[in-house]
């Protein structure tokens, strides 16, 4: 399966370049409420990595801020899931691979996400 999100666009944006990889640890235990912003594959997004609890698996949780062609509701979450390095996130069965970079929390982000998408979902 190709990527989803090009690995190679990163919106217009050269300080993406810059900015470190993500490490697995600094999205534990997180909520929606203390997320970390990021950039995957140059999609502005905000990540965390929590057991919502009910007998429920550990899932990482990603809300897209902006639209994007692969993913029509913003809302991705996944349990299939392991970071093989910093920075590097696979999913799924096929192992799909995503680069997972820090960004700056002065970027605007989604301030009200829909809620039937992120906060109090069932997914």
């Amino acid at each position: 399966m190709s990527n989803p999100l090009n690995t190679n666009n990163n919106n217009g944006n050269d300080e993406e370049e810059l900015n470190l990889p993500v490490h697995e640890e600094e999205l534990e235990g997180r909520t929606d409420k203390n997320d970390l912003h990021v950039w995957v594959n140059g999609a502005k997004a905000r990540m965390h990595i929590n057991n919502s609890g009910n007998y429920s698996s550990t899932k990482v949780w990603i809300l897209f801020e902006e639209k994007h062609e692969w993913f029509d509701n913003y809302f991705f979450a996944t349990k299939y899931y392991d970071f093989e390095s910093p920075g590097v996130l696979c999913w799924g069965h096929d192992k799909t691979q995503w680069t997972i970079l820090h960004r700056d929390n002065d970027v605007d982000p989604m301030v009200n996400p829909p809620k039937k998408y992120w906060a109090g979902s069932k997914y």
